[in-house]
């Protein structure tokens, strides 16, 4: 009896944690947020949305979710990303005197951020728009002022060149009234565009003359950093626009060595066909016009993966739904409190039937590892069939090639005929697979290598594994390993 009381006693006081750890793990994240390291640990911060969500204050629940939605964006989960931005901003109480407005207003921009990515600037000016707003009512003004420059990116994605130019002109000159010359010129690259394309080059040279001496992007040699590779872009159009070919040759070549994407790429193949068409050089013309379109087709072809539309419509449904039930499971919570203490004494029962259930899932696992013993023979057939076959030898490509529709139609009728299960199985109305998903089923059984499978997806091999773990989790609604939702897919017979 004796021994109970005291296993209880410690049982109760861990029910009472006082949240430091927690605390303390919190203000870690953010201080990686902050160094702009990334973070891609989502239990962690999971865990901690959910702690708080029971245990602090609507500022804390607020910080916690807005540190998930960090945690999201950085490994590439977009829909996660904007579930757990709109779950913190449900957290805000904007009537409390001590509402965290400054947090709110860069949850707003990071959504706003997200949404620039995914080229939806309609809602990317929403955003920044609430942000500004929020960051007005925190006496922020670097992030007023940031989000207001992004305003004139957005509306320059909408191609209103009119309204861009007005904004990004109104935010250099407010960062030029804080003595802030190295942010006013970081804006300049992006008017100096504006200007090309109004063809007023003298306005054009004189802000490219200011984004190369004042923004701090250039190093000794003259060369900007990677990621703003756009300028090479631009500086071409001007010398081109100024007939100074020789220099455009050499700011789109020079953009063509250093592109990390694709539309760098794309624009650096567009400034050589327009200079070759100038020059009438109809070789260069003919080349540079096919690397442009076959570039741009394989461009158009990965935007299938910001699906954000359609996730939105779902994603807008989900999150009616949470706000309907979030009254009833704050009633929950408060009668989970009350009964805290007989939880905790069922606590103890249940750690051994839990023990007990375990060995029976351990049994469970062994038979189906028999089960998946039995399904050899049809894995030996998919993998020696042409198709399969077909998919090895794009891999052997140099450069690789990735399969087009008909080859996805071909392995999907070649599983569906030999498993005529497996589609079901894969994709029934409990647990919809998204096409990616379904995808990576397939190329799992017929035994394509993770890494292999990871090129045919544009992705990497990192993404595959999360994706199976994801797969596994809807298919069983549990946790699991990748390598048993493999043991899995490859048993089915």
């Amino acid at each position: 009896m004796r021994h109970t009381i005291i296993l209880f006693t410690v049982l109760l006081l861990a029910a009472c944690d006082s949240g430091e750890r927690q605390r303390l793990q919190l203000e870690e994240l953010e201080r990686m947020n902050r160094a702009d390291s990334v973070m891609l640990n989502d239990s962690l911060a999971r865990d901690l949305a959910d702690w708080f969500d029971r245990h602090g204050t609507r500022n804390e629940q607020l910080r916690a979710y807005y540190m998930l939605g960090r945690t999201y964006a950085d490994r590439g989960e977009v829909p996660q990303a904007l579930e757990a931005y709109n779950d913190a901003a449900d957290r805000a109480d904007t009537t409390a005197a001590n509402c965290d407005y400054r947090t709110l207003s860069r949850i707003y921009a990071q959504t706003a951020q997200l949404y620039c990515n995914q080229l939806l600037p309609d809602h990317m000016i929403r955003y920044e728009k609430l942000a500004m707003k929020y960051a007005m009512e925190a006496k922020d003004t670097m992030c007023y002022l940031g989000c207001f420059a992004m305003l004139g990116e957005g509306y320059e994605l909408k191609n209103d060149t009119d309204s861009s130019l007005v904004n990004l002109l109104e935010a250099y000159q407010l960062y030029k009234g804080i003595n802030a010359p190295e942010l006013a010129a970081s804006l300049c690259c992006s008017i100096a565009n504006i200007y090309i394309q109004k063809h007023d080059y003298p306005k054009a040279a004189e802000f490219l003359h200011e984004y190369e001496t004042c923004s701090g992007f250039f190093n000794d040699n003259g060369d900007v950093e990677s990621v703003k590779g756009m300028y090479y872009y631009f500086k071409g159009l001007w010398c081109l626009n100024t007939s100074d070919k020789v220099n455009a040759e050499f700011f789109f070549r020079k953009l063509n060595t250093v592109a990390l994407t694709y539309d760098q790429k794309i624009a650096a193949f567009d400034g050589l066909h327009a200079l070759y068409q100038s020059s009438f050089n109809k070789d260069s013309l003919v080349k540079y016009s096919r690397l442009r379109d076959s570039l741009s087709y394989i461009a158009h072809n990965e935007i299938e993966m910001q699906k954000t539309l359609q996730m939105q419509a779902m994603y807008d449904y989900s999150h009616n739904e949470k706000l309907a039930h979030q009254k009833k499971e704050e009633a929950e919570r408060l009668l989970l409190t009350l009964s805290i203490i007989v939880a905790l004494m069922v606590i103890l029962l249940l750690s051994f039937a839990l023990f007990f259930l375990r060995y029976k899932s351990e049994k469970h696992l062994l038979e189906e590892k028999i089960r998946i013993l039995r399904g050899y023979a049809v894995n030996e057939r998919l993998f020696n069939s042409h198709v399969a076959q077909h998919f090895r030898q794009l891999l052997k490509e140099n450069p690789y090639k990735k399969p087009d529709y008909n080859d996805w139609k071909e392995l999907n009728s070649l599983i569906a005929n030999e498993i005529p299960s497996f589609p079901k199985l894969m994709k029934g109305d409990k647990h919809v697979l998204s096409e990616f998903e379904y995808d990576v089923c397939l190329l799992i059984k017929i035994q394509i290598s993770i890494s292999s499978i990871a090129k045919l997806k544009n992705c990497t091999p990192a993404h595959i594994t999360q994706t199976r773990k994801n797969i596994y989790k809807k298919l069983f609604k549990k946790k699991g390993r990748a390598d048993e939702l493999d043991e899995y897919i490859l048993s089915l017979s």
